[in-house]
């Protein structure tokens, strides 16, 4: 049985995490996706500090469908280098967990 994941987004507005989320769902590559509203990041890229306002996309799905998730975020995201990172879920609400399996093809 496949592992459930975490997945973390960083997205440069709301505009552009709603539609990562929804092409995701419409693929049926995630259950579910929680958009946070906006965040200040602080980060170096090529050689400077950089502050920018982001939104953060959290999306729940199984390890089966992680290499998918991440190929259509690269695909549709803005960045050149987006921030995807994927955490396993080890443990939760069990009827939970089973939805998220149910979700994802």
């Amino acid at each position: 049985m496949a592992g459930e994941l975490s997945g973390y987004i960083t997205c440069r507005d709301s505009l552009e995490a709603e539609q990562l989320a929804a092409n995701l769902m419409e693929n049926r590559l995630i259950a579910c996706a929680n958009i946070m509203p906006t965040m200040k990041s602080i980060y170096r890229w090529q050689g400077r500090i950089e502050r920018q306002n982001e939104i953060a996309l959290i999306v729940k799905t199984t390890e089966n469908q992680k290499n998918r998730v991440m190929d259509a975020i690269l695909k549709h995201h803005s960045y050149e280098t987006p921030c995807i990172l994927f955490t396993k879920i080890v443990d939760g609400n069990p009827n939970y967990l089973e939805w998220i399996r149910e979700q994802v093809y």
